[in-house]
């Protein structure tokens, strides 16, 4: 299952350039990104992130992690 969750991140980020975890659940079922992303990294695959600031619908900020392929 990892495997494929896997390949759907990869060709997620390789399509659309960047991956957060609310996209990777609603768009691929993959409920724990992160985790995800550091058996990735350890696969070889150079992943780079960044922290993104929103205001939310209530007026908070927030913060959320945004995943990029390096050098694709």
């Amino acid at each position: 299952m990892k495997t494929n969750q896997h390949t759907q991140i990869i060709e997620h980020m390789k399509e659309k350039g960047k991956i957060t975890s609310f996209t990777a659940t609603v768009r691929l079922g993959v409920c724990n990104l992160p985790q995800r992303i550091k058996e990735l990294k350890a696969k070889g695959f150079n992943i780079g992130d960044r922290t993104k600031k929103h205001v939310n619908r209530y007026g908070r900020k927030t913060s959320y992690k945004e995943y990029y392929l390096i050098g694709e």
